[in-house]
């Protein structure tokens, strides 16, 4: 996904949350943690392309689960005692969180039931997912063997070819960032004041 889509979901998912967990809608605070958050996977991940292997696919460290959920449940214990910096720091390990998961959704639309496994393995790296053994567990449940089977099938009838695809998320992930927008104006334009007060003073 695009820099702007990652936003994007990051407020809406941060939005959310606060609108139903704290009755109001995100702070300044909180939208500084989302605008960090929500690329924060990509800024600690694509630098370390340049190490070569086993860094090479631009989705590891920042991007497993096996790093965002102790690293999230650290800050949240370092923050316990203070219900503001816990908002931020939630805003932040939310829209931190779902970009790795959004990126694993667009794998997820193409290829076999395994091939996705395969390419959805950063989720846990530097472990990867036992596609062979997964597919073998779950295809003995009753219609899992045909999803797995008819999946190739599938996406060769429903989803257009590689170029027109593209497209088609891109379109989406503008989408997205219109919705989110539309929110933000909902939400009163969290940060905007800000802005202003540091454009004033200089």
């Amino acid at each position: 996904m695009f820099p702007h889509a990652h936003l994007a979901l990051g407020y809406l998912t941060v939005s959310t949350y606060t609108d139903r967990a704290l009755r109001r809608a995100p702070g300044q605070r909180d939208l500084g943690a989302v605008l960090l958050g929500s690329q924060f996977a990509d800024l600690i991940d694509k630098p370390l392309i340049l190490l070569g292997e086993p860094f090479v696919s631009g989705r590891t460290v920042a991007h497993s689960m096996l790093v965002v959920l102790p690293a999230f449940l650290c800050l949240l214990f370092v923050s316990r005692t203070d219900a503001g910096t816990q908002s931020t720091v939630v805003a932040f390990g939310l829209s931190w969180a779902v970009q790795p998961f959004a990126d694993a959704s667009l794998f997820l639309l193409q290829g076999t039931v395994a091939r996705d496994l395969i390419e959805i393995s950063f989720l846990v790296w530097p472990a990867t997912l036992p596609a062979d053994g997964i597919i073998s567990s779950i295809s003995n449940i009753p219609y899992v063997e045909q999803v797995i089977r008819k999946k190739p099938v599938w996406t060769a009838r429903t989803l257009p070819k590689s170029e027109d695809l593209r497209f088609w998320i891109r379109v989406s992930e503008l989408s997205l960032t219109v919705v989110a927008g539309f929110k933000w104006y909902h939400d009163g334009v969290p940060g905007v004041a800000r802005i202003r007060s540091i454009l004033e003073s200089v």
